[in-house]
């Protein structure tokens, strides 16, 4: 799977089911390998907002895609979408 499709099933999992952690936008990806350096890269680049768990004993956090995250997620839905010359 090439990274920008991942980065766009990461953006419309939390695009469709609201905050979620990492683990829950991993289940929803269908992917059993770690999702965290994707989703921290998109925070980096500010597509993607995080909050701790309160009361977690695990570094866990909450993540929400932002309204930049929401215009990537649709750019790349109409490049996904435009017809290709070959």
């Amino acid at each position: 799977m090439e990274p920008p499709l991942l980065d766009g099933l990461v953006l419309a999992a939390l695009a469709r089911g609201g905050p979620t952690t990492g683990r829950g936008v991993a289940t929803t990806v269908g992917r059993r390998a770690p999702i965290h350096p994707v989703l921290r890269r998109l925070e980096r680049e500010r597509l993607v907002t995080s909050r701790p768990l309160p009361r977690s004993s695990r570094r866990a956090r909450r993540y929400r895609i932002t309204a930049g995250g929401r215009e990537a997620l649709v750019a790349l839905r109409l490049l996904l979408s435009a017809p290709r010359a070959f």
